[in-house]
């Protein structure tokens, strides 16, 4: 294979990042990965290793994303960025939503000022992994149809100027999204760039982790759900019921890194646009329903709960119920999304050695 140019992916011991980095490499790209502290980075590096990647992979440690120059050394020759570091909701607690505005934005600025001061001019894209929160405005104020990418969350950022620090975790990261997204847009428009800015807007995302925690509880929230059901534990109400409404959408963690590999790929044609990565809407009782039928040596340990309630068994938007569309992405890409029961499947396959 012919090696490609580096793709600079930021937060590379990430959930996401980790597998965006393997379908680079995958791709036929260098990856060179930041990360806050090299020791972070041990683990997916031996597993990218293991894949035969190791000569084409590199690390750099970026211990504080939010000062200016960064990333000045770590873009230095890269063909494209993919910023995928950020504040998740488990980092919130505590903090104000002020001051999660300010780090996101700060995160995100910094990266695109070395891009486009120091990376030089082979770089061609940067790619920035925003979230479906930033289309849709939170429940009461969603409404049942199906958002696009012209759709904004206006609602969430009102509420930081009257409620200012009492928003809770949820909120806050979802105004700290809103606002690097904006702050994301409004670059490009100041500085018009020579290369190309693309955002990506994943909902839930599911899929089989990389790299396994050493137990299972130390999960990151949305592989962690397969898990539980999985396991035993009692079937939870729909996740989105406080974000998007009372219908979860997801999307395969693999469908996403291939999606950014695709934006960088045909960086002119994806120039300043957005893409919602949204393949199918579900709530944890259908993937109680698919691990129940595909183990069913495991049937009296997984909770039956009320099997086919609320879901369709196409997984797809209901009528008249709030969704979100991602055609653009399967229209632009030529690709279908991998099935939700696929992906749960493939979840619950990757944690054998928990109960192997």
């Amino acid at each position: 294979m012919n090696h490609r140019g580096v793709v600079l992916i930021t937060g590379l011991n990430g959930y996401l990042a980790s597998h965006a980095a393997q379908a680079f490499l995958a791709a036929g790209f260098r990856v060179r990965g930041t990360v806050r502290h090299i020791s972070k980075a041990r683990q997916v590096q031996e597993i990218l290793s293991g894949l035969g990647y190791g000569n084409r992979l590199e690390i750099e440690e970026v211990k504080d994303i939010t000062k200016p120059g960064a990333f000045d050394t770590a873009i230095r020759g890269c063909q494209a960025v993919v910023h995928m570091a950020s504040l998740i909701v488990a980092d919130l607690y505590g903090m104000k939503a002020t001051d999660v505005m300010k780090v996101n934005v700060q995160g995100t600025t910094s990266i695109l000022q070395s891009a486009l001061d120091f990376a030089g001019p082979q770089l061609q894209s940067v790619v920035f992994l925003s979230v479906v929160t930033t289309i849709a405005p939170p429940p009461p104020h969603i409404e049942k149809r199906l958002y696009t990418e012209t759709d904004w969350d206006t609602i969430s950022e009102g509420q930081v100027e009257q409620l200012a620090n009492e928003l809770d975790a949820l909120t806050s990261y979802r105004v700290g999204k809103i606002a690097a997204e904006r702050a994301f847009w409004r670059f490009r428009d100041e500085f018009k760039p020579r290369f190309s800015m693309t955002a990506l807007h994943p909902s839930f995302v599911m899929g089989p982790p990389l790299v396994l925690p050493a137990h299972p509880d130390d999960m990151k929230f949305s592989a962690s759900l397969v898990w539980k059901i999985f396991s035993g534990q009692d079937i939870p109400p729909p996740l989105a019921s406080k974000l998007v409404g009372q219908h979860d959408p997801w999307v395969d963690v693999r469908d996403l890194a291939r999606t950014a590999v695709f934006m960088v790929e045909h960086w002119q044609a994806t120039d300043a646009q957005r893409f919602i990565c949204s393949s199918a809407v579900a709530v944890p009782q259908a993937i109680a329903d698919i691990l129940r039928k595909r183990y069913p040596e495991r049937s009296g340990v997984i909770k039956v709960g009320n099997p086919g309630e609320g879901y369709n068994g196409s997984f797809s938007n209901i009528r008249g119920e709030t969704g979100f569309d991602g055609s653009k992405v399967t229209l632009i890409t030529r690709r279908k999304w991998i099935p939700f029961d696929q992906s749960v499947i493939d979840t619950a396959e990757a944690f054998q050695k928990y109960y192997a």
